[in-house]
């Protein structure tokens, strides 16, 4: 929000420093078609759209934004076998879901579906953000081939809100979002044959807009956000 040439946003993006200068949201993006035709698609929260300040290369930042989401543990239900089977069982045969301590089985009561959880016991993880995530990576992969982004550097990533301790105990949530997180940026990057890249780390809204010129009710807000 407020992002442009008056008021840009600096951010480092992969070890890039990259100036901001205008923004969209809820960019839907297609995923795939299902078995009975209907359109999946990853609705992206917001996407930056910048230059390397250094080289002057068009550089877009597509970002699923999280508040308080990455707190609720459990399980994902209702994956779709049609579209997303295939880059599920790359991401199991690569080692990167035993990694991150994650599974998927077919949905016995909803037949052509899966579900995402822990190996073993409670999943004591927020599985739907790595679903979510596994969605907009299959979304930009397929448009980042576009000429829209012709001649653009294209990245994946996504900002959370860092909750003090007396919420996340420890920063727990936080932390094990951040490692499956990671985990999945590298599986993701080692099976893409596409120009754009997912970022193993997150950005949080501290760090973003602590040099950034908030409105004043914005601000206040975000501060009294716990």
């Amino acid at each position: 929000y407020g992002v442009s040439e008056e008021r840009p946003l600096n951010l480092i993006v992969d070890g890039r420093q990259v100036r901001f200068t205008s923004s969209q949201f809820e960019v839907k993006n297609p995923v795939g078609t299902d078995e009975n035709g209907r359109e999946h698609e990853s609705n992206m929260d917001v996407v930056l759209y910048g230059k390397d300040s250094l080289t002057g290369k068009k550089v877009i930042l597509f970002l699923e934004s999280k508040f308080s989401e990455y707190l609720t543990w459990g399980k994902y239900s209702g994956i779709s076998n049609h579209v997303y089977r295939k880059i599920y069982a790359q991401l199991c045969h690569g080692g990167v879901l035993e990694r991150m301590g994650l599974k998927y089985e077919n949905n016995l009561n909803t037949p052509g579906y899966f579900d995402l959880m822990s190996i073993k016991g409670q999943t004591k993880h927020y599985a739907g953000g790595i679903k979510q995530m596994i969605s907009h990576f299959l979304g930009v992969q397929n448009v980042s081939e576009s000429s829209q982004y012709s001649g653009c550097e294209i990245y994946l990533g996504e900002i959370l809100y860092r909750f003090p301790d007396q919420i996340d105990s420890h920063g727990e949530k936080y932390k094990d979002y951040a490692n499956l997180h990671k985990l999945l940026a590298e599986g993701l990057n080692d099976i893409s044959n596409s120009k754009f890249k997912v970022l193993k780390n997150f950005l949080t809204y501290q760090d973003v807009f602590k040099d950034f010129k908030l409105d004043k009710t914005v601000k206040i807000f975000g501060s009294s956000a716990i």
